[in-house]
């Protein structure tokens, strides 16, 4: 896959997909065609690096752990920005690692 100018979902059918187990959606991300799943990022990061199929991983999570192994993959349509709210109590505001997190938000919008 990593070989393609670009990549089709057509395409991806056909190769293992892997993917995050949740229990709110356990059906998310599937792709049609054969999957593996795990709870764990850190496991689906191991699972591509050996070769194991293709998966929908964050990429500082790649970047922080992976071992120069991966290529994203050119699919039209990604990478997928996810929207994001912040709320919090009044009575209770961030501190500073939420402040943080509300000007990393505020930045990158």
């Amino acid at each position: 896959l990593a070989r393609l100018p670009a990549v089709e979902m057509d395409t991806l059918q056909t190769v293992r997909q892997l993917s995050l187990s949740t229990f709110t959606d356990p059906t998310r991300n599937k792709s049609g065609g054969p999957t593996w799943s795990s709870p764990s990022l850190l496991m689906l990061l191991e699972m591509a690096e050996q070769g194991f199929g293709w998966g929908i991983l964050p990429r500082w999570l790649v970047e922080q752990f992976g071992h120069d192994v991966l290529q994203e993959l050119p699919v039209a349509g990604w990478p997928q920005r996810i929207d994001v709210d912040v709320l919090w109590s009044n009575k209770t505001p961030p501190g500073p690692a939420g402040r943080w997190m509300i000007d990393q938000l505020r930045a990158q919008s």
